[in-house]
């Protein structure tokens, strides 16, 4: 329903975006459905995943190969969902997967500076650069 209605159906058909334009971010069971749609996508490149407390669920369908879409997940240092299982089973869906553990105990949306900033590399490398280019510049990665 997610892909159809919002991404695919929204996103892409009406508004005019490509699968590459589309970042999620999702916190908890958001960041599940998020890491879902793009393990159900392994062919297609969305812009990025940014799951913050949240695994990639124990049952999740797709198709074989890894996916193509780069993924940051982020958890605390006690974290009873961003587990170093967890993070291989990411690993081994998702051909760009990046780790971030927090110094804070437990699952929580960024409080300061030091846990923002991951985030914020992540949107750096992924965000297509549109003004302020110089002509015949090409986007690198």
């Amino acid at each position: 329903m997610v892909w159809e209605q919002v991404v695919n159906g929204g996103l892409v058909e009406r508004c005019g975006y490509q699968p590459r334009d589309v970042m999620i971010l999702g916190f908890g069971q958001g960041a599940m459905v998020a890491l879902q749609l793009a393990a159900l996508k392994p062919e297609m490149e969305f812009g990025g995943i940014i799951a913050i407390g949240g695994r990639l669920p124990s049952l999740a369908s797709g198709a074989g190969g890894k996916a193509k879409t780069p993924v940051l997940v982020l958890g605390g240092s006690r974290s009873t969902q961003v587990t170093r299982s967890a993070v291989d089973v990411l690993k081994a869906r998702f051909g760009e997967v990046e780790y971030v553990k927090w110094v804070k105990a437990g699952d929580s949306m960024p409080a300061n500076r030091e846990e923002m900033v991951p985030i914020m590399q992540f949107f750096a490398r992924r965000l297509k650069s549109r003004a302020g280019v110089p002509e015949g510049a090409v986007e690198l990665g």
